[in-house]
């Protein structure tokens, strides 16, 4: 028996047709229309929160040069009210966030250092490619270093001052 080449399989011929008959059996036309619904709706749900936010200059330039007229101090100490949170609290976030900025600079400038070193070293295409994402590894993690800085910084301020701000008392 010979079989023709571009016929369908068994599953594939029948497939669809018991899974729609089992569907008929199970589901009624109304359930059947509610439960595409609501894949719809998860689906456009889901399509909306994936799709980035756009990007806004003034909500940028605010970031950069403050965004409140007293640096923060009053929307700090409310966030301090709200959440309960008392000075040995506030220190201890503080220490929390240097010892991650310690530990974050530190692996970032090994990453850093061992992505030069392979670069300079190898022979080969792969190592050389390895030291790149060890390299764009390293600054990412540095980028988080600054971050926990960051937040250090601010809470030892007791205040939200701008990234302006931060970058000239840690950096001048």
């Amino acid at each position: 028996m010979t079989e023709e080449p571009n016929k369908p399989g068994f599953l594939k011929r029948n497939g669809v047709r018991v899974a729609r008959y089992g569907a008929d059996r199970v589901l009624n036309s109304a359930t059947r229309e509610v439960a595409i619904n609501v894949a719809r709706s998860a689906a456009g749900g889901a399509r909306s929160a994936m799709r980035p936010a756009r990007f806004d200059r003034d909500e940028l330039r605010d970031g950069h040069s403050g965004r409140y007229a007293d640096g923060g101090i009053q929307r700090f100490a409310d966030l301090v009210e709200e959440n309960g949170l008392g000075g040995d609290d506030l220190d201890v976030m503080a220490r929390h966030n240097k010892r991650l900025a310690r530990i974050y600079l530190a692996a970032g400038v090994l990453l850093v250092i061992l992505a030069f070193w392979s670069v300079i070293v190898s022979d080969t295409m792969m190592v050389k490619l390895g030291g790149l994402s060890a390299f764009i590894a390293g600054m990412v993690t540095m980028a988080l270093a600054i971050r926990h800085d960051f937040s250090a910084w601010q809470i030892e301020k007791r205040a939200f001052p701008g990234l302006k701000a931060y970058l000239e008392a840690r950096f001048s």
